[in-house]
């Protein structure tokens, strides 16, 4: 009889641990697919950092190479507008000095007129002379 009941404690003992057991398992299972579902979430994530990150350094050198071809351009048109105010320089002093000869001209021929007119009249006085 005592064996008996020695038997059916070890039997009934082992059918608990089994039964634990079987309970642990899954509550391992459920942790595993647990970490396996985070770390699967890590990786998409690690990867979607690295593909907007590459995106990023590419824009980033396309924008740089744009910002360096648009300065070499914005001194090239400093260069030209330099050149072209020297040039617009040179060319308007040369212009005035056109006018201001003509100008010349055109009051020594007034003169020439007034003593002409106001000569033949007799009035050699150049007070008298109109301005």
């Amino acid at each position: 009889r005592a064996k008996h009941q020695f038997d059916a404690d070890k039997l009934e003992f082992d059918v608990r641990v089994l039964t634990e057991l079987s309970e642990n398992e899954s509550d391992v299972k459920k942790l595993k697919r647990r970490i396996m579902k985070y770390k699967e979430d890590l990786n998409r994530e690690m990867e979607r950092k690295e593909r907007v990150k590459a995106s990023g350094t590419k824009e980033n050198e396309s924008l740089e190479g744009d910002c360096e071809r648009i300065e070499k351009q914005s001194s090239g048109m400093k260069e030209k507008f330099e050149r072209f105010k020297f040039s617009d320089d040179e060319k308007y002093n040369a212009i005035l000095e056109l006018h201001r000869e003509d100008l010349r001209q055109l009051e020594l021929e007034l003169k020439e007129s007034k003593r002409f007119i106001f000569g033949a009249i007799g009035c050699s006085d150049a007070s008298q002379e109109p301005n």
